[in-house]
């Protein structure tokens, strides 16, 4: 009971904030907000008068809560002015402050409306923190709502009027699920704010905000405990706890580093990218975070496509990609081919069995994406290209189309043919641990594996000499089936929705779970309905089938029974 009146106030805020975007203000709608807002403002008062009255040492009190009292302070106020404002607009319009300041404070106070109750969450937080899925599905949707709030912000938009809910939680799902579908165009409908916040959403969603908050942690120097450790722990899918602060910090580290190359390469290749040297600086910083952390979003209107025939831009944004879906684990692998240690310089040291199958098949779909693409498209949208930018163009998408989502040639005129392969590769995506999305490679290679002992009747599923156990190949079908089913139903209902041809609806689906973002052109078009579906599939699709499954189950009261076996005819 005591989580759900934590729980209650924010999901009121989100309700108000909902109908004040989305419905037309009548009377009755006015008093129906401001009845939820001043049920928020009360309880948020009675928490503080009443932790204020309990606490022995008022003094010492204040002190300890001197943040959170002035946020208090200032919540109340911004909410009389919000209040003001609003009965001005409906009963005295003539004397509305229409300045940006006046439109600021009153969306300032729109964000503080749910952001009062993220304080109170941390006691939630501290309940499930035993409970890494949970945590990690609620620190997502944290971290996707606060996104949203921010975007509603007047000043990060061109339009200085701040972008609906909808659009805006659209957008923020987008980019912290790292998948770079858009509904407003990313170029023209933010100001440098918006793109700074896009920005940052896309590096919190691909690193983790549980890996960003551990990391600040570790820099601050503070302890961690021992259920924080689980949590980094089953983010990163590691066993011992005892190397947890090195590894957090390797990635950090590593993530910059890379994404610092990858802005230096593409300032180099393009002179004239956009403006001055600081817009040109931003626009290279930007587009390489997207790229490293395979979120596709762009600064151009057309996404890459005025960059086709630009092979050092191409081959940067590529290899950010590909490096970004490789898994922090295989890049960690691969370090320790280099490392020499104190026993002897000349140890040979192997790639793991992961690493192995991470390189090989990514090396092999990257190839036969290419070949495919060119095979189906030389005559289509590739016609007008020459010979080596045909092939540049069918390189680049074979190695965005699995989980980047940029695109050098205009998705909205493929064949169909050319769709459904696609699809096929952005269902598979990446490597488990990384960016990127899809069902990933490592599970592909599973279930193959598990197929091949089927053809040999052999009892044992092994993979480069290496024998799998049983829960590896009933969670890499597991991941499988749930893929297939949402991708499934989430068409199902976009096509009840949405007028748009069938093979698109499908790409947009499977774009969507694969967090992969490229879109045939019908994202912008799409109904309400159609909307809150494609954000569910992109969280969907980011947590992954697992974390969802262990997050929405539980195991108390759980006792061990064994039932009589049974025969049951497969075939």
């Amino acid at each position: 009971m005591k989580k759900n009146l934590i729980l209650l106030p924010v999901l009121l805020s989100i309700v108000a904030l909902f109908l004040e975007q989305q419905v037309t203000m009548t009377v009755f709608w006015l008093v129906i907000i401001n009845a939820l807002d001043i049920t928020v403002l009360i309880i948020l008062v009675t928490e503080v008068v009443t932790a204020f009255k309990a606490a022995p040492y008022k003094y010492i009190y204040i002190r300890q809560n001197i943040f959170a009292l002035i946020f208090t302070a200032t919540f109340v106020l911004l909410f009389a002015y919000s209040k003001v404002q609003t009965f001005q607009v409906h009963f005295s319009p003539e004397k509305v402050d229409p300045s940006l300041t006046a439109a600021v404070l009153k969306n300032t106070f729109l964000v503080l409306k749910v952001l009062t109750r993220f304080r109170k969450l941390n006691t939630l937080l501290e309940s499930i923190s035993l409970k890494p899925a949970q945590t990690m599905v609620l620190s997502f949707l944290l971290v996707i709502l606060v996104g949203a709030l921010v975007l509603m912000v007047p000043f990060t938009s061109s339009s200085h009027k701040g972008l609906p809910f909808l659009d805006a939680l659209f957008t923020s799902t987008s980019a912290v699920c790292v998948t770079g579908l858009i509904v407003v165009d990313t170029a023209t409908a933010y100001s440098i704010w918006g793109h700074i916040s896009i920005m940052l959403l896309i590096q919190i969603g691909g690193l983790g905000i549980m890996l960003l908050s551990y990391f600040s942690i570790f820099v601050l120097r503070r302890g961690i405990s021992r259920q924080d450790k689980l949590i980094a722990a089953y983010m990163l899918s590691q066993d011992d706890l005892r190397s947890i602060k090195k590894t957090v910090v390797a990635i950090i580290g590593a993530t910059f580093l890379f994404e610092a190359l990858g802005t230096l390469l593409l300032y180099l290749s393009t002179p004239s990218f956009t403006g001055p040297w600081g817009g040109r600086l931003f626009a290279s910083l930007f587009h390489a975070v997207s790229a490293f952390c395979n979120a596709g979003f762009a600064l151009f209107t057309d996404s890459l496509e005025g960059f086709n025939g630009n092979l050092l831009l191409n081959a940067t944004i590529a290899l950010l990609i590909i490096t970004g879906g490789l898994s922090f684990g295989v890049h960690m692998n691969l370090l320790d081919l280099f490392k020499r240690d104190g026993r002897s310089a000349s140890r040979v040291r192997r790639l793991s069995v992961n690493s192995r199958v991470v390189l090989i098949i990514s090396s092999v779909l990257i190839v036969t994406g290419t070949l495919i693409f060119y095979a189906l498209e030389h005559g289509g949208v590739l016609r007008e290209l020459g010979t080596g930018k045909q092939y540049l163009a069918a390189f680049f998408q074979s190695v965005t189309l699995r989980t980047a989502g940029f695109n050098t040639v205009p998705l909205g005129a493929l064949g169909s043919a050319t769709y459904l392969f696609m699809c096929l590769f952005m269902f598979i995506g990446g490597a488990a641990g990384s960016t990127a999305g899809g069902i990933k490679v490592n599970n592909l290679a599973a279930m193959g594996a598990y197929f091949r002992s089927l053809l040999r009747e052999t009892k044992e599923v092994t993979l480069f000499r290496s024998s799998l156990g049983s829960d590896i190949i009933l969670k890499s079908f597991t991941i499988a089936t749930f893929g297939l089913v949402t991708v499934f139903l989430g068409t199902f209902i976009l096509m009840l929705t949405e007028d748009a041809p069938a093979i698109k609806i499908l790409f947009e689906a499977v774009s969507a779970f694969g967090t992969v973002g490229l879109s045939a052109g019908i994202t912008g078009d799409l109904s309400p309905m159609g909307k809150s579906v494609i954000i569910i599939m992109m969280f969907l699709g980011r947590i992954g089938p697992l974390t969802f499954i262990a997050a929405a189950g539980s195991r108390q009261g759980q006792r061990e029974i064994h039932y009589p076996g049974a025969n049951l005819s497969i075939g």
